[in-house]
């Protein structure tokens, strides 16, 4: 920090973290041993709806279980991509689907694992085929 207040990069040197304890309720901080956990809220209508720790923990439960949710729902949209083109490429298959290009490779490598989806013949020249999913 020291060279930092010397290229006048900051205004004061050890104010920070007062600031933000000022600036925030209590409930944003969750000091341990080893770490301080804080959790800044949106809006302060999002720091009302999770107060206590239950809330939090159904809160992170549901944000999971919609991460599941939309991943199965990418990997039948590429599914029926596959079967509507067996020629579609990754990049394609991003764009029709607006994620991200990685994110289709993570469900592609999912779908090959599961074995309902394979690659015949390389990447320039080759198809897909989608597999018996029973």
């Amino acid at each position: 920090m020291r060279i930092f207040k010397d290229l006048d990069l900051v205004e004061y040197l050890g104010s920070g973290m007062p600031r933000i304890l000022k600036a925030y309720p209590k409930e944003s901080f969750i000091f341990t041993a080893n770490f301080v956990r804080t959790v800044f809220p949106m809006d302060p209508a999002a720091l009302e709806l999770e107060e206590d720790a239950g809330t939090r923990k159904i809160s992170a439960d549901a944000d999971e279980k919609s991460s599941q949710k939309s991943s199965q729902k990418s990997s039948q949209k590429i599914l029926q991509l596959v079967r509507e083109n067996n020629t579609i490429t990754t990049t394609e298959m991003a764009e029709s689907l607006g994620i991200s290009r990685r994110a289709i490779a993570k469900q592609i490598d999912n779908l090959k694992t599961e074995g309902k989806l394979q690659r015949i013949g390389p990447d320039k020249g080759g198809h897909w085929e989608v597999l018996d999913e029973n």
